[in-house]
């Protein structure tokens, strides 16, 4: 079946002011026109438009148009296209949430600015396009040339006074009730009335920031907008299918090269959808290039800087870009934020932008040692591979004590392991894999690389922006209105699960930064999953004025929510893994700043799964206006057996329990760091006889969380029944015994942090233990004090 783009395409000249009137418009929606029926041809796609031009873009018939997409099926694709005046419209009390400055932007339609006429608000356009694709699996597209914000002087790019006009009109003053705006009955309502509109998947392309001008320009004789005319130029010139990132990239720079003080913006519900072929939906699987061009100032540069991780060489190492179709090398000789000056490039054509892909990156790699436990000959097979295609973020190390991964080499696979605890980090991939293999561990180390990224001479401080991280602090609630408590972040946030009514309860918490400074920030925040995923999605970028605030904010069922869940999927927690260690990485700058390239999926530990540098030398940088900050979010929760009583005996990690039958309590089986939370002491490390304290493993933990190793009875009826003559019986797995050694009980003095044996011994292949600890308090709320057994390993 043929897939079909339904098109809207507007474009309004003839505004009935006389002071509206625009001369640029109409050439705009010709240039989209014929572009697209050249290109659908082409990718054998249906075009079908329906082109709106001065009095027949009405308010009205504006939303009547949407009608048309209505005939579109799965698979098809949807573009509204506007270029025309934009402007802003005071924002009701209920919009003040997503509105800082308590404004909506807004299109001006013909009619909006007649008697009786209104704009098309911001808001009417996100239930328009949830109207249209709803329960729909369609590619929605809105590219935007207008303003929303501020004069916009149209002028001659040589400065020539030819004319001046405005693409962005006053405010309409005339009021607008809540009740009058389209689709009102769909938006999300708060306790405290605030209300927000549904927002569908889409992709939208606008000409400029809000607090910029969409300027036009005389291009080949006839007045164009100058993002209209930079887009289709690049969609022409390309030769090859190009992602939506990709295409503003070009189009960024070719407008920077025009005109001053424009920064066309890409934005979208999914972040993923950055990397998706235009007009199309299709994910590209693009390798990772730069674009190369020639400033107004003739210097040379590539769009990425130190906030990228772009280094100054020395006389050992070089940062180095290579230019695709001609293979020239050009070295990296000065670094900025978000740009660097490259050398060697005077043979090239100062009118032409260059991809180049980065060959050789000064930053010392993240080292990577090969087990010397594993096979000699598989180990340099790997070693081989990579000497054949240089990794640029790994380093193979012979030194088994280098960094903090080790690569374990084996007949029987290939796996990547945690050296402190030895802990696999996904699951063992066999020989054949050897490419998949790499490529999984490179994402290790780009995800580390990124938490390491910092600029420690910086000229933000820590004044000049407030970080308020809350705890959703009533269980079961994930509204927006949740009662929360605000968490100190002098270390990790702790976020465990809550019993409440009878039931566990995951975590949840809400994110706001704030400007607290003089001049504007850019923000954005890095989400760092325990699996090496990381994700823009919460925050991709925002720039804030001096005192305007930015709450993080996901999706959920087409609305945006501030209140961010977190969970422990039930695959991992079956195999005993209590406890994540996830990040929060917030990047704040001076000039604009863009992550999106951090983005990657993460490496699961198992096939299914549910959910979810060094430091720059203070003369590389001209201008260290950057600055990041990581928040570690600790998520727990606990692994909790059958009641155990009246003499059943129970299992659960491997471990049988069988308590006499008197008894009658439950078990809970949590990590050393659950166990100790909230200690008014330190915990001395050392036994009676010296001896360092080493946690008898239960069960693993991942990458950068603890494994299970303490046993936690709670609801105890009775505690002094567990006696010399009627003990707790307790089998352990043969391959934990064979492994670790002995286990032998301990109980915790919570004032002292001193570590006492508890009676115990061995009969039968059974650990016979006599008596538990005094009760203390458990972190997780809900439940009774805990008797804590803390196994050690002889």
């Amino acid at each position: 079946m043929t897939k079909k783009l339904y098109a809207i395409l507007i474009g309004i000249n003839n505004y009935p002011r006389r002071e509206h009137r625009l001369r640029g418009c109409l050439n705009d929606l010709q240039a989209v026109h014929q572009y697209l029926e050249h290109y659908m041809e082409q990718q054998g796609i249906e075009y079908q438009p329906k082109i709106l031009k001065d009095e027949a873009a009405t308010k009205d018939q504006i939303i009547e148009a949407f009608e048309h997409y209505k005939e579109a099926k799965d698979g098809d694709s949807c573009l509204f296209y506007f270029a025309g005046h934009g402007s802003r419209i005071p924002a009701p009390e209920a919009f003040w949430h997503l509105e800082s400055d308590h404004k909506l932007q807004t299109l001006v339609c013909w009619d909006s600015r007649i008697k009786d006429g209104e704009d098309l608000v911001d808001k009417e356009l996100s239930y328009l396009i949830w109207e249209a694709t709803k329960n729909k699996d369609v590619h929605f597209v809105v590219i935007m040339d207008c303003c929303y914000s501020g004069l916009n002087t149209r002028i001659d790019p040589d400065d020539l006074p030819v004319y001046e006009a405005v693409r962005m009109a006053k405010a309409n003053t005339k009021g607008k009730t809540l009740e009058s705006y389209l689709g009102i009955e769909h938006y999300k309502k708060g306790e405290d009335g605030a209300l927000s509109p549904p927002r569908a998947r889409h992709v939208l392309l606008s000409a400029a920031k809000s607090t910029e001008t969409a300027k036009e320009v005389y291009c080949k004789r006839q007045p164009r907008g100058v993002f209209s005319y930079s887009l289709i130029e690049t969609l022409q010139n390309s030769g090859q299918p190009l992602s939506y990132a990709r295409i503003m990239d070009r189009v960024n720079l070719r407008v920077s090269n025009l005109v001053p003080k424009q920064s066309p913006q890409i934005d979208v519900i999914h972040q993923e959808d950055t990397r998706r072929k235009f007009l199309d939906g299709q994910h590209l699987a693009e390798k990772k290039t730069y674009l190369v061009s020639r400033q107004k100032n003739g210097e040379w540069t590539v769009n990425a800087g130190a906030i990228d991780g772009i280094k100054l060489g020395d006389d050992v190492t070089e940062t180095v870009f290579e230019l695709l179709d001609s293979r020239i090398r050009l070295a990296v000789v000065e670094v900025h934020p978000t740009h660097a000056v490259l050398a060697g490039s005077g043979t090239l054509d100062h009118k032409q932008i260059y991809q180049a892909e980065l060959v050789s990156l000064a930053s010392p790699l993240v080292p990577i040692a090969i087990d010397p436990n594993g096979d000699p000959e598989i180990g340099r097979t790997i070693k081989g591979t990579l000497l054949q295609s240089p990794s640029k973020v790994i380093e193979l190390s012979t030194d088994p004590e280098a960094g903090e991964y080790s690569i374990l080499a084996e007949k029987a696979g290939l796996s990547l392991n945690f050296k402190s605890s030895q802990k696999p980090l996904f699951k063992q991939l066999d020989i054949s894999k050897l490419e998949d293999f790499i490529g999984k561990v490179e994402k290790m180390a780009k995800w580390k690389q990124v938490l390491e990224l910092t600029n420690p001479h910086s000229t933000i401080t820590e004044d000049d922006f407030e970080i308020s991280l809350y705890r959703i602090s009533e269980p079961g609630n994930y509204t927006d209105d949740a009662p929360a408590e605000l968490v100190p972040l002098n270390g990790p946030v702790h976020l465990p699960y809550v019993l409440s009514g009878g039931k566990w309860h995951h975590p949840a918490f809400r994110l706001k930064i704030k400007n607290m400074g003089r001049h504007n920030l850019w923000v954005s925040l890095l989400f760092m999953d325990d699996h090496f995923g990381i994700t823009n999605q919460l925050l991709p970028k925002r720039e804030l004025q001096p005192g305007e605030e930015q709450w993080a904010e996901d999706i959920f069922k087409d609305h945006p929510y501030r209140t961010i869940p977190l969970q422990i999927a039930d695959a991992y927690h079956d195999l005993g893994v209590t406890e994540t260690a996830d990040y929060l990485k917030l990047f704040l700058s001076r000039t604009e700043l863009n992550t999106d390239d951090y983005n990657q999926a993460g490496v699961p530990r198992m096939e299914v799964v549910e959910g979810l540098r060094d430091q720059p030398d203070p003369l590389q940088i001209r201008y260290t206006n950057w600055i990041t900050q990581e928040i570690c979010l600790k998520v727990r929760r606990p692994w909790i057996t059958e009641p155990l009583s009246r003499g059943k005996a129970i299992s659960g990690l491997g471990l049988t329990v069988q308590a006499p039958q008197s008894f009658s309590g439950q078990l809970m089986f949590c990590s050393f760091e659950e166990a100790t939370h909230g200690m008014m002491a330190p915990v001395n490390m050392s036994l009676e006889n010296g001896a360092f304290f080493e946690p008898f493993l239960l069960a693993e933990g991942y990458h950068r969380s603890e494994g299970v190793s303490v046993l936690a009875f709670f609801e105890l009826i009775q505690q002094d029944v567990i006696n010399n003559t009627m003990p707790l019986r307790i089998n352990f797995p043969s391959v934990k015994l064979e492994v670790q050694g002995t286990p032998v009980p301990y109980a915790l003095d919570f004032t002292t942090g001193l570590f006492t044996q508890l009676p115990f011994r061995w009969a039968d292949g059974q650990m016979l233990l006599f008596g538990l600890p005094d009760p203390s308090k458990s972190m997780y709320s809900g439940l009774t004090p805990t008797c804590k057994v803390f196994l050690h390993s002889t």
